[in-house]
């Protein structure tokens, strides 16, 4: 089986970003049967081991 990670990660700057592209990109990528784990930079900064439990849960 193959599995495909893909990270995008959530800065100061998430908040320029329009709510509605985010809905569509995420709707995107649901449709192509990929699920979606999301954390912000404070949080992959400092709780690197608990990101990847829920990356290797998911």
């Amino acid at each position: 089986m193959a599995y495909v990670c893909s990270l995008k990660t959530r800065g100061s700057s998430y908040k320029l970003e329009p709510a509605k592209y985010d809905k569509e990109r995420s709707a995107f990528l649901a449709a192509m049967g990929l699920q979606i784990l999301r954390f912000d930079n404070y949080e992959i900064l400092t709780n690197v081991d608990g990101v990847l439990e829920r990356i290797l849960e998911g």
